[in-house]
């Protein structure tokens, strides 16, 4: 085990009383929401999906399940929450929602708000084939121990980012994705 499971309860309290970067008025750009599950059990892991080569945005990509903010959503947690069932399957007694990470533009038009959760129960994944080609949980192992991990920098719209880059056995993780694990994790091991 990584993290001791104090760290997840605190996670969830750290997240609620920091102020997060909130990019809601960026302009022209679309709202886009992913959840960010971890299964917290020893060993833990991250809950990613590859993209279809053949549909939607970030074709071939390695990501969170997520997609585009629709006003029947009502809110980009909700967004998260039914992209995740759309896209792999996890309903939502399968998780617990512990709270939002900053919102993160990318050059493609969107704003992502990552919205992080814990597994609470074992939950079979059904990956939607049009969209995803397939879902894995990826130990942390691969993110927190990866000597191989690089960053390169780039700014957009005023906002400057380190896009972080990890090589795994699957394929290379980056872009947002990369970013995003990266400085999640960060926050969750100064917590530990």
């Amino acid at each position: 085990m990584y993290f001791d499971s104090q760290v997840w309860e605190n996670l969830a309290g750290a997240l609620a009383e920091r102020q997060r970067r909130n990019l809601t008025n960026f302009h022209g750009y679309k709202h886009a929401a992913v959840l960010i599950v971890f299964d917290t059990r020893s060993p833990e892991k991250l809950l990613l999906i590859k993209r279809s080569e053949h549909f939607g945005h970030h074709k071939g990509q390695f990501a969170f399940p997520g997609g585009i903010f629709e006003e029947t959503d009502g809110d980009l947690t909700q967004t998260a929450c039914r992209e995740a069932e759309e896209e792999v399957g996890l309903e939502k007694d399968c998780y617990r929602i512990l709270g939002l990470w900053d919102d993160y533009p990318v050059p493609t038009g969107f704003v992502i708000t990552p919205v992080i959760a814990c597994l609470r129960t074992d939950c079979e994944l059904t990956t939607d084939t049009k969209e995803i080609e397939y879902a894995f949980w990826e130990d942390l192992t691969s993110f927190l121990r990866n000597e191989k991990i690089y960053s390169r920098s780039f700014e957009l719209e005023g906002v400057h980012r380190l896009v972080w880059y990890f090589p795994t056995p699957r394929g290379e993780i980056w872009g947002a994705t990369g970013a995003i694990i990266y400085d999640v994790l960060q926050f969750i091991q100064k917590l530990s």
